[in-house]
């Protein structure tokens, strides 16, 4: 089964929203949004661009959903057997407790590459972006389980898409990765290393300047030992 240069593929996405972590609120009702962001994804399941996850009320800033989505969504590679790009955005906006139907805000979103993944069930752990600065604005986190399985196409013919630098590197700035210190030439172990090895050229002793005395004192008293046979 050939598309262009590269195979087409089908797989089946069994989404769970697990929970919203870490929320600075201390309460209210939140649900999540899922959205395609591709609009090619066409199949007798009908499946909808956007998915509403029911209302759930924030407890000890957490808010637990356990909502489940099947979606099946053609892929294919275009570059050798590499999966293309297909994204699924996970939103999340605080509903009003009056009019569940109404939306007072959004919270954050977060974009998953669904070609990142290996068939199978994975875990993703990720923190909500802001709408206008594609930011961290809080330590809030979805939780995502997806479970990944081919329904049509050859299972040797692709292989899951590299994550982007830009991904690597907004997740260390947003877990707060420090960037690795160069190493120090002078650094303590070395300086103790060399004191040892002063010990071990003079004698026993770890003081180096107690090796130099003690050397100086033998060399006087060989001195005056030469002396006295000679007298």
């Amino acid at each position: 089964m050939l598309f262009g240069r590269g195979s087409k593929l089908e797989f089946q996405f069994e989404v769970e929203i697990k929970s919203l972590n870490d929320v600075t609120r201390l309460d209210g009702q939140v649900r999540c949004k899922l959205r395609l962001l591709s609009k090619n994804v066409t199949n007798p399941l009908k499946n909808k661009h956007q998915i509403r996850t029911h209302a759930v009320r924030i407890r000890n800033h957490q808010a637990v959903f356990n909502f489940r989505h099947t979606y099946i969504i053609p892929m294919t590679t275009s570059r050798g057997t590499t999966l293309d790009a297909q994204y699924l955005r996970v939103s999340v906006r605080v509903v009003d407790s009056s009019n569940l139907q109404a939306q007072s805000g959004k919270l954050g979103f977060r974009d998953i590459n669904l070609a990142e993944l290996t068939p199978g069930l994975t875990t993703r752990n990720e923190y909500l972006l802001g709408y206008k600065k594609k930011d961290r604005q809080d330590n809030s986190r979805i939780i995502v389980n997806i479970n990944m399985k081919l329904m049509k196409g050859d299972p040797m013919s692709f292989t899951p898409a590299p994550c982007s630098s830009d991904n690597k590197d907004l997740m260390n700035k947003l877990i707060g990765v420090p960037a690795t210190p160069a190493p120090s030439r002078s650094s303590h172990p070395v300086s103790h290393l060399q004191v040892d090895n002063l010990s071990l050229v003079g004698g026993h002793s770890r003081n180096p300047s107690v090796v130099n005395d003690g050397s100086v004192g033998g060399e006087g008293n060989q001195g005056g030992g030469g002396g006295g046979g000679g007298s």
